[in-house]
């Protein structure tokens, strides 16, 4: 990512960019949307969340629709449900909300924000339970597959754009 802003400002030579980068470059300026993530057991851990390039990159691409997606956000789903009384995958617009708001206690999550014209973070995750070993693991259906929230409504948001 460090290198990515220069290849799309044209700072560095095609012929000096690896196939990844070149082909990160091309992708974001033919995209319509950007897609920005932020790692959300990042921020409940106080980890550096790894977003300065998100910036250099909005200034190097102009016009582009960007969505801010947060993983990992089963990680504030029991917050959600200890000071809300609420299931976040029952209550997702409501548990969205809620996770903005924790998040934009980071500056650099409340700068991101700003700098996107008030981009909506869209929470995504897997149900997780914590196992007999301390880990937490992902959920499963009564058919074994992963119990996922926020994939369906962000795939129908992505479309609309």
């Amino acid at each position: 990512l460090e290198r990515l802003p220069d290849a799309l400002t044209g700072a560095i030579d095609a012929d000096d960019m690896d196939t990844t980068l070149r082909r990160l470059s091309e992708g974001i300026r033919t995209a319509d949307t950007l897609v920005l993530v932020v790692d959300t057991e990042r921020f409940v851990n106080n980890e550096p969340l790894d977003i300065s390039e998100y910036f250099s990159i909005l200034q190097a691409t102009d016009n582009k629709d960007v969505l801010i997606v947060a993983t990992k956000t089963d990680v504030l789903a029991e917050d959600f449900q200890e000071e809300r009384g609420l299931e976040a995958h029952l209550y997702f617009e409501e548990f969205k909300q809620f996770v903005a708001t924790r998040l934009r206690q980071s500056e650099n999550v409340d700068s991101l924000v700003t700098q996107t014209a008030g981009s909506e973070i869209h929470p995504v995750y897997y149900q997780t339970k914590v196992n007999e070993n301390g880990n937490r693991v992902p959920m499963r259906d009564d058919s074994g597959s992963v119990m996922t929230v926020g994939f369906d409504e962000l795939l129908e948001k992505i479309g609309r754009i």
